[in-house]
């Protein structure tokens, strides 16, 4: 999972997929016209969603480049990786 759909969480989506180590399954984003749709194949979700995908979809890590997006997002126990 990736928090944030900026341009630096594009690039970031990319390098991981072409890396082929993880598998991008969804981008947290907090523009709620953008929620349900799709970056490639990683669909975006809404912050308020945070927990329980993690905790529903086995996420492994959950990366992001802007650190205040996940300060404002509740405590997981997934490891957060900064890009």
């Amino acid at each position: 999972m990736i928090v944030g759909t900026g341009a630096g969480e594009y690039a970031l989506y990319q390098r991981l997929e072409a890396e082929g180590e993880y598998r991008v399954l969804f981008f947290v984003g907090a523009d709620p016209w953008s929620y349900r749709t799709y970056i490639h194949d990683a669909q975006v979700r809404s912050a308020g969603e945070f927990a329980a995908l993690c905790a529903n979809h086995a996420i492994e890590s959950v990366f992001y480049c802007d650190p205040t997006l996940i300060e404002s997002l509740p405590p997981v126990k997934v490891p957060l990786q900064q890009c």
